[in-house]
Parts: structure tokens; C-alpha cells; sequence
């Protein structure tokens, strides 16, 4: 009896932590979306509806690192009018963005338009900026797309000039595809 009331607790506990659980699909079945991938990732800018980056995130898939990681990932490289990509980057002043396809993927390709948003982009295309790809596809059967973009050098910053510029894309869906409301824009600042 004294080993039956040793035992019972354990046994209690093993029922309880083994009951049977609901094995649930997950299935997405809404709207299919698109979004920038850095904005899902980064925290919104007080008094933006997006985040406002100021250094390129060296992967996908992640938050920007503003300074070393504790398990000796570096700090993503800073955003200035100099910006150099770190190696094995192939155009050194070239920013890529990726997109993603939030639902089921696709049997054809999906292309959606990239543009500039001016009532938040306080850079000039051109002099600060330049827009490589004004649309994005997504293949058939893939959740990714990538837009480029290339920081120019517009030189030294004059006196009384801005000493940092904004550029904001916006991401726009197609008929069948919609862009998302919470991440369809991406901001950039650019330091000069």
C-alpha cells in the first residue's frame, strides 16, 4: 500500500501531461496576401504605419541586428549615402528586399507593383535613390519575390541640409493576390 500511494502522484502526473490531444491541420483558407518580409519582422516607427529601417538586415527571415548578437552574428551593416553590401553580396550599393506569399502557392506567377510611397519618402529618386525593380514576380509554386533597389551617393551633406533621408515602398496586390494592410510598406532611412 505504501508503494501504491508513492506511485499514484507520479502516475497522476503522467496521465495528466498524456491526455489525448486533437491532431488539427492547419490549413490557411483566407485571402492570399503579399508582404515585405523585413516589415514583419521589425517593430512599426512611432508614427509611421510601417517600420523605418536604418540598417540592411543580412538575412531574411529576421529582425535587424543593431549591434552584436550574443552568439557572434554582427551587426547589420549601417544605411548611408556610402552604403557598401557585405560580401557575397553581387552589386555593392544594391538593397533586396524579399516579399512573401502568405496563403496556399501558386500554379502561375504573380506579379505586383512596387512604387514610392510621397507622403512618407522624403529622399529624391535619382539623387538619393534608385528604384531597379518597379515590379515584383513571384514563380509558380513559390512563396518569394525580391525588389532592388541602389543607394546613390548625392555627396557631402550641404549646411542646413537633411541629415537623414526616407524613402517608403509600397506594395500593391494583384486581382487575385491582395497586399496586406499591416505590411505592405517598407521604410528606408538613408543617412547623408
Amino acid at each position: 500500500m505504501k508503494q501504491f500511494k508513492a506511485i499514484l502522484p507520479l502516475l497522476l502526473a503522467v496521465a495528466t501531461f498524456s491526455a489525448c490531444t486533437k491532431n488539427e491541420d492547419k490549413v490557411f483558407d483566407s485571402q492570399p496576401l503579399v508582404e515585405w518580409d523585413a516589415a514583419t519582422y521589425n517593430a512599426r516607427t512611432s508614427g509611421y504605419p510601417f517600420p523605418l529601417l536604418t540598417r540592411v538586415p543580412q538575412a531574411y527571415g529576421r529582425n535587424v541586428f543593431t549591434s552584436a548578437t550574443a552568439y557572434g552574428a554582427p551587426a547589420d551593416p549601417a544605411l548611408t549615402r556610402l552604403y557598401v553590401a557585405p560580401a557575397p553580396a553581387t552589386t555593392t550599393d544594391t538593397v533586396t528586399m524579399r516579399v512573401n506569399l502568405v496563403g496556399p502557392q501558386m500554379d502561375h506567377a504573380q506579379t505586383f507593383a512596387v512604387s514610392v510611397e510621397p507622403n512618407f519618402s522624403t529622399a529624391v529618386e535619382g539623387t538619393h535613390y534608385m528604384l531597379i525593380d518597379r515590379t515584383v514576380t513571384i514563380p509558380a509554386h513559390s512563396s518569394f519575390g525580391y525588389a532592388r533597389w541602389r543607394v546613390l551617393n548625392p555627396g557631402p551633406l550641404t549646411p542646413g541640409g537633411i541629415p537623414t533621408v526616407n524613402v517608403v515602398f509600397q506594395l500593391s496586390g494583384n486581382s487575385e493576390v491582395l497586399a496586406s494592410e499591416n505590411y505592405k510598406y517598407i521604410g528606408w532611412g538613408i543617412a547623408q
